[in-house]
């Protein structure tokens, strides 16, 4: 939360509010440059958490920031002036296994603003070595939003403004806190009609790979965890009026499905195989 907080405070920016939703031990966030407020919730999973958040907020717009994940510096100044009312801007998201110290270290060393080449990505770009970082946007059709409903699905690097959160009654689902995002974000696409994107990396999202000592809710032991994320889209897709939207995560769902089990089936096979080998020897 300490490492959060210098990086939040590197936006300099003293209009921001943060809202820390917290139901352990007291913390000490003390020295910012902006108003933060600490506030208990009774509950133990992130949706509560999110969700007594957005009912403290007092600005006009809402971003969730995992505690492990940053901002490019001076995100928040260039963002102000592009959003608007009804309009939810994506501010790109970074995935990475990189701690935040190891981005900073890069960009000092070099003396440049580029993003480091140490991003993980399922499939290489070929331009991938480094990106040159800028201020430049763009509108993205709601056509275009259909087409990656898998990214537009999870609440990282999305600025929301929160009068469509409030107006509509939009929470995250309590009830499935592993997927609690597919919920509350099919909400907002099903109202939200004006999108626009950074060109480049804003939001740089760390991801963890320490199952036993601090897991991500990814990583977090739960037997029935597929059988959640596939509720999760059944129940999102049984609130959406938008017909196209609501194909979309319908399509989405059926893709997970397959690749769910394809993944299960490739398991039982190297299992079944390991077996054959070890009783052939």
């Amino acid at each position: 939360m300490k490492q959060l907080a210098t990086n939040l405070n590197r936006q300099d920016n003293k209009e921001i509010e943060w809202i820390v939703a917290c139901n352990s031990s007291e913390l000490d966030l003390s020295g910012l440059n902006f108003p933060v407020d600490i506030i208990k919730f009774d509950g133990d999973n992130v949706a509560q958490a999110r969700n007594a958040a957005i009912r403290e907020a007092h600005g006009e717009y809402l971003m969730f920031v995992d505690a492990d994940d940053f901002l490019l510096p001076g995100t928040i100044n260039n963002v102000i002036d592009k959003l608007k009312p009804g309009c939810l801007v994506d501010l790109k998201v970074y995935p990475t296994y990189e701690p935040v110290n190891s981005y900073f270290n890069e960009i000092n060393q070099k003396q440049e603003f580029r993003m480091p080449n140490w991003a993980f990505r399922r499939k290489p770009e070929p331009e991938a070595e480094e990106t040159l970082l800028n201020d430049k946007f763009h509108k993205v059709d709601k056509k275009s939003v259909f087409e990656e409903i898998s990214h537009y699905l999870k609440i990282s690097g999305k600025i929301i403004p929160k009068g469509v959160i409030w107006d509509n009654d939009i929470l995250f689902d309590e009830e499935n806190p592993l997927y609690d995002d597919f919920y509350f974000m099919g909400k907002v696409l099903n109202i939200i009609n004006s999108f626009i994107e950074f060109d480049t990396f804003k939001y740089v999202k760390v991801k963890h790979n320490d199952p036993i000592n601090d897991p991500s809710l990814s990583q977090i032991e739960c037997d029935d965890r597929w059988n959640q994320m596939l509720n999760s889209f059944i129940k999102t897709a049984d609130l959406i009026n938008a017909n196209n939207l609501k194909d979309c995560i319908i399509i989405h769902s059926i893709k997970k499905s397959i690749s769910i089990f394809i993944m299960l089936l490739l398991t039982i096979t190297s299992v079944v195989v390991s077996k054959v080998k070890s009783w052939i020897s």
